[in-house]
């Protein structure tokens, strides 16, 4: 985890994300919030929180789920998928590698909240 601002977050990110291998996952979290990659094929899936699974008080407030629409986020309204979600090809594109770390994080300011990059659980696994 960087510990630099949040340009160095996503700058950081970005080349992480572009050098996923097949069923890598990420999963940055601060209470029951979360956004998720898990790289494919064919897809890179991104998803993050909806209040489908969030206990009561860590829902979602509406100026939250709108913040997640204006970053480009779909949403959790498709049959078998109860999250926001977002999925790029895989694998990878530079360009769309920095899209997508873009995307998580203002999705991670936005909702996660954190006061720096280092103020969030971070997994990261091959399901493999």
């Amino acid at each position: 985890m960087t510990n630099g601002g949040w340009e160095t977050f996503a700058a950081d990110l970005s080349r992480e994300l572009a050098g996923m291998q097949v069923l890598d996952s990420r999963i940055y979290s601060r209470g029951a919030r979360y956004v998720q990659i898990q790289a494919g094929p064919p897809n890179t899936a991104l998803e993050t929180s909806s209040n489908n699974h969030l206990p009561p008080g860590e829902a979602l407030i509406q100026a939250e789920e709108e913040s997640l629409r204006m970053l480009g986020w779909n949403e959790p309204n498709k049959p078998g998928q109860s999250n926001w979600f977002r999925d790029y090809p895989w694998p990878l594109t530079p360009a769309a590698a920095a899209e997508a770390a873009e995307l998580i994080t203002g999705t991670v300011k936005a909702i996660l909240r954190p006061n720096r990059a280092g103020d969030m659980k971070v997994e990261t696994f091959n399901a493999q």
